[in-house]
């Protein structure tokens, strides 16, 4: 199977990028209903996944650079920016999946929510770990459609 994908950045970035607002939308939902116990199994679920996404997304973005050649200051700029941005947003939404699972597991045989006051903190930090990643995202955004990196016109 043949792809026009110069690498594997592009496919894997979007993963974390739906996933953490998915995990948060679920930590609301079971904060509103505390007796829904699957709403927070799944948030901590879609957390595990971003995480694990957000990793691809860092392993592939960094053997993409490598294929880039050099690059203007400005360029390298931007992209040193997306790098550094997207490590943070990893160990960001890699901490919170640690945290979750914790929570999920110890209240695996409660038939409702507790340490309420975790959770919501841990909601905002959710909050903050998407405005990274929404950072990093827009640095990638500047990188190809402001700098046109990594992307080939067609042969006419």
């Amino acid at each position: 199977m043949t792809t026009s994908l110069p690498n594997l950045h592009p496919a894997i970035v979007h993963l974390p990028l739906a996933l953490l607002p998915a995990a948060i939308l679920f930590d609301l939902l079971a904060l509103a209903r505390p007796t829904w116990t699957w709403l927070d199994r799944g948030a901590a679920l879609l957390l595990l996944l971003a995480a694990l996404g957000a990793a691809g997304a860092v392993v592939a973005g960094e053997e993409a650079e490598e294929g880039l050649g050099p690059q203007s200051p400005a360029v390298h700029q931007v992209l040193h920016a997306h790098e550094d941005l997207g490590k943070k947003s990893l160990m960001a939404i890699g901490a919170l999946a640690l945290a979750r699972l914790f929570l999920a597991y110890r209240d695996r045989d409660r038939p409702r929510l507790t340490a309420l006051f975790l959770r919501v903190v841990l909601l905002c930090a959710a909050g903050g770990a998407l405005f990274l990643l929404g950072l990093a995202a827009d640095r990638g955004g500047a990188l190809v459609y402001g700098h046109g990196v990594a992307v080939e016109r067609p042969a006419p």
